[in-house]
């Protein structure tokens, strides 16, 4: 009996399942197939968000640096609010805070990792995307900085100190969430095998 006259006399829902499976084996090359079934399931979404070759102490970074942006945008909110006492609490110990764990942390990770690979390797993006990552946020870590000082305190000269405050802080905010995006790119690179080749 030939397979039309079996698929003709099984059951509806059999029927079916059987002229499924035929043509994911005859339209698909097993490569292939496996491929669909992957991006079907949870296992490629499993394997890029928590199967990956980060350090703790990365993973430590990350957290640290989405929950700074997160609160940065609440300290530009209590500003809104004219809560300036607490905006300027938020926003102080938050940039001190990315001080710490760019001192810390980031610096003597690039200097191992990235470096010694300047300029050859600014081509590749691995070394192009933290080296980015690295000059925007040096850049904005030391306006952030600048806003604290100008604003916070008596250090700075008259002269020196800000007067459009709306405006370099909300540049700074902007910059913040550009110098995170960049570290995500960073981190993604880096550690989540699954995405790239190295």
């Amino acid at each position: 009996m030939g397979d039309a006259a079996v698929l003709a006399l099984a059951p509806p829902f059999q029927w079916q399942h059987e002229f499924c499976c035929r043509a994911k084996r005859d339209f698909y090359p097993e490569h292939e197939w496996n491929a669909v079934g992957i991006l079907r399931g949870d296992n490629l979404l499993r394997e890029v968000f928590f199967e990956t070759a980060a350090p703790r102490t990365a993973n430590l970074v990350l957290g640290l640096e989405i929950a700074m942006g997160v609160g940065l945008l609440v300290g530009a909110r209590l500003a809104r609010k004219g809560r300036f006492r607490q905006h300027a609490w938020c926003q102080s110990a938050i940039v001190l805070l990315n001080l710490a764990v760019v001192v810390v942390m980031m610096i003597p990770s690039f200097r191992v990792h990235v470096l010694p690979r300047i300029p050859a390797k600014l081509g590749k993006a691995y070394y192009g995307l933290a080296t980015t990552h690295g000059a925007v946020g040096t850049v904005t870590e030391l306006a952030g900085l600048y806003i604290l000082l100008s604003a916070g305190t008596n250090v700075l000269p008259e002269k020196l100190r800000i007067t459009r405050y709306k405006m370099w802080m909300r540049t700074v905010l902007v910059l913040w969430w550009v110098v995170l995006l960049f570290g995500l790119a960073t981190y993604t690179r880096w550690y989540v095998p699954h995405l790239f080749r190295k």
